[in-house]
């Protein structure tokens, strides 16, 4: 099959581009992951790469997935298997794994998400006596994760953006949070854990300060191509500055300035502007719009026309025809949003000869569709919402790996889900009773269960006994595990709450244990 058969002129250009640095800018609709898959496929095509060879990074596994099966579609299997399609954290991830040990890294560290990171940052500002009104925990989260992202920092001399500083209403705020990242760097040491910002930044230090690492990267990884390459932070740039050999250079970023969308963590459009200066590239500009129709390109630009940052003006051409009129309201609240976007779906039902089925909502977060969700109910229209499903949302799995979590890294939240799965020992009334104790004493939740005999004239004896047999069961739980392998753990923890007379039904326990997610814990090892 001919690679190049479907591709414009502009597209095959950037396709067949020889070696080198080349920076491909795509508008939407312009076809740049077209472009990418085909490009990798004409390098092992016609440029005899190894697929092995080919390092490609997208911001997202799905989109990744996607890229492996075009390539194998243009060229065949195995090679978009054999191209090392990832993610920059799945990248940095398989790194670390492999060299932490270069850095002084022990390389079976955790990765704590945002959920973890929260329940962290909550007990530091405990610790420290900040004051949750000030001192809100994503605002922890933001201002440490933009000191990382930016790499401006050593252990000595961190700088805290001023924006953040200025959020707070305490002269000592600078200060604080500083010690609000100290503290929270010491306990993801203590915890031999990483969070998302470090993967990407002890990735940079190893290519930095341990020569031969980098050189087997250069050896095996002759061509880089990254898509979304608008939305790289200071962090990212540098590990591809990194990975990248001199002197060939071969670099493909494709980039949009007008699709940036996560400054937020640190992405910044003047990145497209660095490579610029920093690899001289081949600029390919894609312009031929294949998405939309004439009506919705032009009610886009007309929007984005009103950036006073946007750095150039790109106009797409559309081969699609004209189109129907765009309809634009405001609302004053979320409710009135729904209600009118249903009286619309009954308009169209009732006059237009609609089906529900045709009918779809678009929405940028979940949690926007809250409110449509209940009002559609009320209504009493049905609809099916569609969102991603992990199964580590299960209860059940969450109890089993509340034990797992809370063994490892004794986080409060942890400890609050493993106490009443999988039979509940405190109901809600004792439980809220336990916090107030807790808050009265001026002890944390945990050292109040830890040492629950001592509080006999507020604790009853039942609830004392329940908590009691909890930490025994966990300290019996803790000696069986020691040095066994993860899916060895899961089945031992399955078996002693079988054994304890957990309300589950031999039927839900088999359904724990043939979940997908649990049966691969052993390969994740």
């Amino acid at each position: 099959m001919n690679i190049l058969h479907d591709l414009n002129q502009k597209q095959t250009e950037a396709v067949t581009h020889p070696k080198g640095p080349i920076l491909v800018i795509a508008g939407p609709g312009t076809g740049k992951t077209k472009v990418i898959t085909h490009r990798i496929a004409y390098l092992i095509r016609h440029h005899r790469i190894n697929a092995e060879n080919i390092l490609a990074i997208t911001f997202t596994n799905k989109a990744a997935q996607e890229m492996r099966d075009r390539v194998d579609k243009e060229i065949g299997e195995p090679h978009g298997s054999n191209v090392n399609v990832s993610t920059f954290h799945a990248f940095c991830v398989k790194t670390l794994r492999n060299h932490a040990h270069h850095i002084g890294l022990s390389e079976n560290f955790a990765i704590f998400d945002q959920e973890i990171q929260d329940e962290i940052l909550s007990e530091i500002s405990k610790e420290l006596n900040l004051h949750p009104y000030d001192y809100p925990v994503w605002l922890l989260r933001n201002a440490i994760s933009d000191a990382k992202c930016k790499l401006d920092y050593t252990q000595n001399n961190l700088q805290i953006d001023n924006d953040y500083i200025a959020e707070i209403n305490d002269p000592d705020a600078e200060a604080n949070l500083v010690n609000a990242f100290n503290t929270y760097q010491s306990k993801l040491t203590e915890y031999n854990a990483l969070d998302f910002d470090d993967l990407l930044i002890k990735t940079v230090a190893l290519f930095e300060q341990v020569a031969e690492v980098q050189q087997e990267y250069h050896e095996k990884t002759s061509h880089i191509l990254v898509d979304e390459y608008h939305d790289v932070n200071e962090v990212q740039y540098q590990l591809l500055r990194l990975l990248t050999a001199s002197p060939e250079n071969n670099l493909m970023v494709v980039a949009d300035a007008d699709q940036s969308i996560y400054s937020w963590r640190g992405a910044n459009p003047l990145f497209i502007d660095h490579f610029k200066s920093n690899y001289s590239p081949r600029t390919v500009e894609l312009d031929d719009h294949y998405r939309c129709s004439e009506t919705i390109l032009r009610a886009a630009e007309e929007v984005i026309a009103n950036n006073p940052l946007r750095q150039t003006q790109h106009s797409l051409i559309t081969h699609k025809e004209e189109g129907r009129d765009i309809f634009h309201y405001t609302f004053m609240t979320p409710v009135e949003e729904a209600r009118t976007i249903i009286k619309i779906i009954r308009k169209l039902i009732k006059e237009r000869n609609v089906s529900y089925r045709d009918i779809a909502v678009f929405y940028r977060t979940h949690r926007l569709a809250d409110v449509l969700t209940e009002e559609l109910i009320r209504s009493k229209i049905k609809f099916q919402r569609i969102r991603p499903t992990n199964s580590f949302d299960d209860f059940r799995l969450r109890g089993i790996l509340s034990y797992l979590c809370y063994i490892q890294w004794k986080l409060p939240r942890d400890l609050e889900i493993a106490i009443n799965f999988p039979q509940k020992r405190i109901d809600d009334l004792s439980w809220v009773r336990l916090k107030w104790l807790a808050q009265r004493k001026g002890i944390g939740f945990k050292e109040l269960l830890m040492n629950i005999e001592q509080y006999p004239e507020d604790v009853g004896p039942l609830t004392r006994r329940n908590i009691r047999q909890f930490w025994e069961q966990l300290a019996t739980l803790e000696n069986d595990i020691e040095d066994e392998k993860i899916d060895g753990i899961v089945n031992i923890l399955i078996e002693k709450l079988e054994f304890l007379r957990s309300p589950y039904r031999t039927k839900e326990l088999d359904a724990i244990e043939n979940q997908s997610d649990l049966s691969n814990l052993g390969l994740a090892q």
